[in-house]
């Protein structure tokens, strides 16, 4: 497996996503069980999820990347839709599946969102609110 230090565009996705739909009852208590109600909560919570991703990167090819890239990233608010930000929390989650990153709480907690996403998809769906209740 290869793994990347991800666009700033896919933490992007994920953090616009969960700032603009934070109040729906699919996040809302993932996301205040975690602190993350204001928005200087979420901006730090970008800085983590790529802290996140370049350790697992460093895990992976056994290197030392440059803090730069932290320092260098600046959060863009801009909604994406739902499938999008999906995907780039799935692209994001395989390129952490270094070392002893899975086992992190934010791993953890990244999971837990991705999750409440594909419930909220899956119930969305005509076929799923036709389908019996036995």
């Amino acid at each position: 497996m290869s793994a990347f230090i991800v666009e700033n565009e896919t933490i992007d996705n994920i953090i616009s996503f969960l700032y603009w739909k934070n109040k729906e009852i699919y996040f809302e208590h993932i996301l205040e069980k975690k602190g993350i109600v204001e928005e200087k909560d979420f901006e730090s919570l970008a800085e983590k999820l790529l802290i996140m991703n370049i350790k697992a990167v460093d895990c992976r090819y056994g290197t030392e990347s440059d803090a730069g890239l932290i320092a260098d990233y600046k959060w863009n608010d801009s909604l994406k839709n739902i499938y999008q930000t999906l995907k780039s929390i799935h692209c994001l989650l395989y390129q952490c599946s270094e070392g002893d990153v899975p086992e992190t709480e934010l791993f953890k907690f990244l999971m837990e969102i991705q999750h409440a996403i594909e419930s909220k998809i899956i119930n969305e769906l005509p076929e799923y609110q036709q389908a019996k209740w036995e």
